[in-house]
């Protein structure tokens, strides 16, 4: 079973979602099927990290959680039909055809979506480019990428928060809390700072 759970130290233990892991006629899958499914899978994984010709960054991660959350959309196992809609309708294009239009980078036509041996999957690193404004400088948004994805990947819990506490996606009061990340953990200079936030400011106020 698939279960989801919470711990408190008051309370102990609290069930909060039970689910089957295993459906169909036989509930058996042979292991040779898995065995290859999981070498496919890390194949794909292995890919997916060389560099791509619309997104910038030298290594990507994958989460169920990220931008348009497949986890609560679809599941995490949906079936062909439930991921090839999705797939289509949002997360091949529409997804980052809405970020250009407000003025965010354009990465089409790197998907959002990749699915590991049936399992849905976010590509992190295609989620960051199209939050860096379109204006911002390659170098800058490449080592903007990789800080977040390094950040990502030191605070996992973050997973469902990209928009919020991994990467600013809009200028707000809260912005020399990300001035001061920058510069004290990723070594930004203080102009890299002030174009990131001219950056945001211009797609801000387009948004308005």
């Amino acid at each position: 079973m698939d279960d989801e759970f919470a711990i408190t130290e008051e309370f102990g233990l609290h069930i909060l979602q039970v689910r089957p892991l295993v459906a169909g006629a036989n509930g058996v899958t042979p292991d040779q099927d898995v065995t290859d499914a999981l070498a496919a899978a890390e194949r794909m994984f292995i890919e997916a990290q060389v560099p791509s010709p619309w997104v910038l960054g030298e290594r990507t991660i994958f989460g169920i959680m990220p931008d348009w959350n497949p986890a609560e959309i679809v599941g995490k196992r949906p079936d062909p039909l439930a991921y090839s809609l999705y797939s289509n309708l949002i997360c091949d294009d529409t997804w980052a055809k809405q970020r250009a239009e407000v003025g965010y980078r354009d990465v089409r036509p790197q998907p959002l979506l990749k699915s590991f041996a049936g399992h849905p999957y976010v590509d992190v690193r295609a989620s960051l480019n199209s939050f860096v404004p379109v204006d911002l400088e390659n170098d800058l948004t490449e080592r903007l990428v990789s800080f977040a994805l390094d950040w990502l990947e030191k605070h996992p819990e973050l997973h469902d928060k990209i928009e919020f506490s991994v990467i600013p996606t809009c200028l707000a009061l809260d912005f020399d809390q990300w001035r001061r990340r920058f510069i004290g953990e990723a070594g930004f200079s203080e102009m890299d700072c002030q174009n990131l936030r001219d950056g945001l400011r211009v797609l801000t106020v387009r948004g308005m």
